[in-house]
């Protein structure tokens, strides 16, 4: 390159510094002419600052969101060689993983996810995804349906303790424990809940109920299949309450301990070579009870007329004797029995100290043999009645009670300590109803002259049926 044309070149990028240069400072001075003397008016220019601002879309709408789904077997051991598969199929994609996979970059949106496994039954969960959401969850797969739910009848009454049986089309209903526990259903634990295990694509038949004591059948067959609701709440038709209300039963604090229990009875037949007049009154347990009680205190009675004639004062061991020893007058309970068994030691150290014999004991008295065991003419059928529940009747005089048996004669009771009252009529408990007995609580047996027959009790008896928005026996799935 020459000379001359070097030079050029340089001049102009002499002239071209010089002109930026120029231009830089004729372009200062327009921010101060901004703000000279518009100050006083900035308040008022209010749109140009809104303009300022503008509405845009927002971007967390399109946040990809992120899913880590973790598949185990019941032991909780995971299973590498599971096949997951989330669908989102409004838009028709489907991304494929393993047992243990992370999906980092997802739409948000609802997938549904399917997890399979050659030795257990496929999983199927709809998830809901929002944007950016970072969502972890274990499925467990099971060689089963695993099936959670609730049982309740129409009342609302939980019901604990009893089982709710899946059988299949040729089973029948369990009528031992040892049997049932061979057999597919679970127990309804203090919640009111269970937890079942049940084969796919089997026809079963729901039961519910204690082995040999069905209290629930559903009429239809249920077949669970992969992807199907899993959780049943279950409401069971047929059971009973009745509903007893005592008038007069309010007691004083004082007198709590007089309390009185109510009893439903119902009747059984008893073989005939046992039906004797003493077997049938003393039958019943509460009844064995209450004679027992009555026979010791006759004996008591005895025992203390006995001691009164003998020794001309009262049977008291805490009644101070004014002839008696004062060291010994207030002697426990049982202490005169002691001091007569110490007299019996005592006499007969004397005699063997004096080289006598024993002292015979006096013969016994022959006891007439018991009646020979005969038909009674007064109960040609035999039935007796038996006790099937009891329970404390409250302060407040009302009593429930759950889950009677239909189809029998029942009987009401009335328990005190060394009687019993029954009532004249009988009556059956009646399904989905509300039964209310309700009569007048009879006077003390202190109250009756001696020897008077006891009341019986007559009860008055209505219905209350279910409200309308009861719930309707029958199973109900959900997710």
């Amino acid at each position: 390159m020459s000379r001359p044309l070097i030079v050029l070149l340089i001049c102009v990028a002499l002239v071209g510094g010089i002109f930026i240069s120029m231009g830089g400072e004729t372009l200062g001075p327009e921010p101060q002419k901004a703000t000279q003397k518009e100050g006083p008016t900035e308040p008022t220019q209010t749109a140009p600052e809104k303009a300022v601002v503008m509405q845009r879309e927002d971007a967390r709408g399109f946040e990809p969101a992120s899913l880590q789904v973790t598949t185990k077997n019941p032991s909780g051991v995971q299973l590498a060689d599971a096949k997951v598969t989330l669908t989102l199929e409004n838009k028709g994609v489907a991304l494929n993983g393993s047992g243990v996979h992370k999906f980092s970059t997802l739409t948000a949106g609802t997938w549904e996810l399917l997890v399979e496994h050659a030795e257990f039954i496929e999983h199927r969960e709809t998830i809901e995804l929002a944007p950016g959401a970072k969502e972890q969850i274990v499925v467990r797969l099971y060689p089963d349906m695993r099936i959670t739910g609730t049982v309740k009848d129409r009342f609302g009454r939980k019901q604990v303790g009893q089982y709710i049986w899946f059988l299949r089309l040729d089973e029948k209903y369990p009528l031992r424990m040892r049997r049932a526990s061979k057999m597919l259903g679970a127990q309804v634990n203090a919640g009111g809940s269970f937890v079942a295990h049940v084969p796919a694509d089997v026809p079963l038949r729901m039961v519910v109920g204690l082995p040999d004591k069905p209290r629930w059948e559903d009429t239809n067959l249920t077949t669970i299949k992969p992807g199907d609701p899993l959780h049943l709440d279950l409401v069971i038709g047929g059971t009973t309450r009745t509903r007893v209300v005592v008038q007069g039963a309010e007691l004083e604090r004082s007198e709590r301990r007089s309390m009185f229990s109510l009893a439903i009875q119902t009747s059984k037949k008893v073989q005939k070579r046992r039906n004797d007049q003493e077997f049938l009154d003393t039958y019943d347990s509460q009844t064995k009870r209450q004679v027992a009680l009555g026979k010791q205190q006759e004996s008591l009675k005895r025992a203390r007329d006995l001691a009164a004639a003998e020794e001309k004062k009262p049977f008291d061991e805490f009644e101070q004797d004014p002839n008696a020893d004062p060291s010994e007058s207030q002697a426990p309970r049982g202490g005169r029995l002691k001091r007569m068994r110490e007299a019996r030691l005592k006499k007969r150290r004397e005699r063997i100290a004096a080289g006598l014999p024993p002292e015979s004991k006096k013969p016994q008295e022959d006891k007439p043999l018991p009646p020979p065991v005969t038909f009674r003419n007064d109960n040609p059928s035999g039935l007796v009645w038996q006790t099937m529940r009891q329970e404390t009747c409250p302060l407040t005089g009302e009593l429930t009670f759950h889950n009677l048996p239909t189809g029998q004669d029942l009987r009401l009771q009335v328990v005190r300590r060394i009687e019993s009252l029954n009532s004249e009529a009988i009556f059956r408990a009646l399904p989905d109803v509300t039964q209310v007995l309700e009569f007048q609580m009879p006077g003390a047996k202190s109250s009756r002259p001696e020897g008077a027959a006891p009341p019986v009790i007559s009860f008055s008896r209505r219905m209350e049926n279910l409200p309308e928005d009861a719930p309707k026996a029958g199973a109900t799935w959900k997710q």
